[in-house]
C-alpha cells in the first residue's frame, strides 16, 4: 500500500480547502498522513504543524515533520525546498496569479513567490494545473514542466441546510473573497448604477478593505449547507474576476439552478462554456448591462440555468477524483 503525506493545513478555507475536500476521500486506499494545522475529523494519521504558511519558518519545520513516505503532495505551491523523506513530490499550481499580478505584491511575498513557485515546479515529479488557461501560464511566466497533467476541479455544494437570516426577500449575489482581482469594487459600482435592482449580497472571507454601501450586504463566512440555499434564492450570481485558474463558485451557481453573470478573463470562459452571460470585467458599464440583461430577460435566465444544469455534469468530484488517482500512479511509476 502507497504511503501518500498531504499538506492539508488549509483544508477549512475556502480555495484550496475546497479543493482539498473534494481529493481527499479519493485517497482512502492508501496509507495517508496529513499535515494540518488543527485536528481535522479525517481517519489519517495527523501531524501537527506550527509554522506560519508561506514562511521560511515552515520551509524548516516542512522536512523535519514530513515522515517516509511514497509520495508528498502539496495542494499549493508552497513546496518544500529542503530534501524531504518523501520518494516523490507531487504540487498542484492552481494558478500563476503571484506572478502574472506581480506588481501588486508586497517584497516579501515577491520573494516568495519568485523562489518558490519556479523551484516548485523543478523539484516536483509531477506537477497538476486545473485549467488549460493555467497550464499555459506556467509556461508562459515559467517554463513547461516535464510532467504535466491538468486535472479540472469542480463544484462540491452540499445539500440545502440551514437559512441565512436576515436577508432580502430577492437579491443578486457575489460569493468570494474581497481580494483586488475579484473585482468586488466594480461589481458594487456596476449594481449601484442599475435602478431598482435587487440588492447585493456578499458572501465570504474578507481580504480586502471595500467601504460597502447601503444597497450591499456583506454577511461573510457561511456553512457549506446555508451556501446551497444562497445559491438557490439568487436571482441572478455574478462572478467578474479579472483572473482565475479555475473559478468554482459560478460551477456551484449552476449546479443549485441559479443564472451566472461572468467575467470574460483567466479560465472562465473554458470553465463554464456556453453557460454563462459574459461582461467585460474591466468595464463597469459591461457589467451594469450583463446583469440588466439578465434580470430583464427570463428566458435567457431559464437558458442559462438549463445550459449550467449540464454544464456541471461536465465537472464531477468523480471525474476530478480518477484524474487526479492517475497522476499518483503515473507519479509513482504504477501506470
Amino acid at each position: 500500500m502507497l504511503h501518500l503525506c498531504v499538506d492539508a493545513r488549509l483544508y477549512k478555507e475556502s480555495g484550496i480547502g475546497t479543493y482539498l475536500k473534494i481529493i481527499l476521500p479519493f485517497l482512502s486506499p492508501f496509507q495517508l498522513t496529513l499535515l494540518v494545522k488543527e485536528p481535522l475529523d479525517i481517519d489519517a494519521e495527523q501531524i501537527r504543524m506550527k509554522s506560519p504558511i508561506y514562511s521560511v519558518a515552515e520551509q524548516l519545520e516542512l522536512p523535519r515533520k514530513i515522515p517516509r513516505c511514497d509520495l508528498f503532495w502539496s495542494p499549493h505551491f508552497n513546496i518544500p525546498l529542503l530534501p524531504i523523506r518523501a520518494k516523490k513530490r507531487l504540487v498542484t499550481i492552481h494558478d500563476l496569479f503571484h506572478l502574472a499580478h506581480f506588481s501588486t505584491l508586497c517584497f516579501s511575498q515577491k520573494c516568495y513567490a519568485k523562489v518558490v513557485i519556479p523551484a516548485a515546479l523543478r523539484y516536483a515529479d509531477y506537477v497538476v494545473t486545473d485549467s488549460q488557461f493555467s497550464a499555459d501560464e506556467i509556461e508562459r511566466y515559467c517554463f513547461k514542466p516535464k510532467n504535466l497533467a491538468i486535472v479540472p476541479c469542480c463544484s462540491l455544494i452540499c445539500p440545502a441546510g440551514e437559512k441565512v437570516e436576515g436577508l432580502p426577500q430577492r437579491y443578486i449575489l457575489y460569493v468570494g473573497n474581497l481580494k483586488r482581482h475579484k473585482n468586488v469594487e466594480r461589481l458594487i459600482e456596476a449594481h449601484g448604477q442599475i435602478k431598482n435592482a435587487p440588492p447585493l449580497v456578499i458572501v465570504g472571507r474578507s481580504f480586502g478593505e471595500i467601504e460597502l454601501p447601503d444597497h450591499v450586504h456583506y454577511v461573510g463566512y457561511v456553512p457549506d449547507g446555508a451556501l446551497s440555499r444562497l445559491y438557490t434564492g439568487a436571482d441572478l450570481f455574478v462572478f467578474p474576476s479579472t483572473y482565475e485558474g479555475f473559478g468554482i463558485p459560478p460551477l456551484e451557481a449552476m449546479t443549485c439552478g441559479c443564472p451566472v453573470v461572468a467575467g470574460r478573463a483567466g479560465s472562465v470562459p473554458e470553465v463554464c462554456g456556453e453557460a454563462a452571460e459574459y461582461v467585460d470585467p474591466f468595464s463597469v458599464s459591461s457589467i451594469k448591462k450583463g446583469i440588466e440583461r439578465l434580470l430583464n430577460d427570463s428566458k435567457r435566465r431559464e437558458e442559462l440555468v438549463k445550459k449550467g444544469r449540464e454544464r456541471v455534469k461536465e465537472y464531477t468530484a468523480e471525474k476530478t477524483g480518477e484524474k487526479f488517482l492517475r497522476v499518483i500512479d503515473a507519479c509513482c511509476g504504477r501506470s
